[in-house]
């Protein structure tokens, strides 16, 4: 459903997480019983949106000199959802992710030196959370629920293709 010019670009891991989602989304037949799908499909865009934006931007900060982000200093600064400490990189969840990039117009910039809209990104992004939080913390996915994350990852307005450089 994505087409081969996006779906050809994706990592081999999200490919198969893809693969995966839906296997289970056929194949499933009880009621409430979509969690598997829909775990695999944001385990996809998870792996997708590490390699493509995540990493890369820790990458640019630790390039230009920093070595904590955000700074210890800042008003805001909350060590657990820090995306680098002491020149380490920390693993983060997209939402903290996100947090950090709605916020900062630095890690802004870096977005479009990655080629990417940074707009559509963290848009995508933000719907992600919204869909993947009540199913990663305990609530049952019906086939509704699995669909609209589906829908998100695959149809004709993907979030992954927001991950592809333009």
């Amino acid at each position: 459903e994505l087409g081969d010019d996006v779906y050809g670009q994706l990592a081999f891991n999200t490919r198969r997480a893809l693969q995966l989602a839906e296997y289970h989304y056929q194949q499933n037949k009880e009621p409430d019983g979509y969690n598997p799908c829909v775990n695999f499909f944001c385990c996809a865009y998870e792996i997708e949106f590490n390699a493509r934006i995540f990493e890369p931007v820790a990458a640019k900060l630790i390039e230009s000199g920093i070595r904590d982000y955000p700074s210890p200093d800042s008003p805001n600064s909350q060590r657990r959802f820090a995306i680098l400490v002491h020149g380490r990189v920390r693993p983060t969840a997209v939402g903290s992710a996100v947090f950090h990039l709605k916020g900062d117009k630095q890690l802004r910039q870096i977005l479009l030196s990655l080629k990417v809209n940074a707009d559509e990104v963290i848009a995508g992004a933000d719907k992600f959370v919204g869909l993947r939080n009540p199913s990663a913390h305990g609530q049952l996915a019906d086939k509704a629920y699995a669909e609209r994350v589906r829908q998100l990852l695959l149809g004709p307005v993907s979030i992954l293709k927001d991950l592809i450089p333009k």
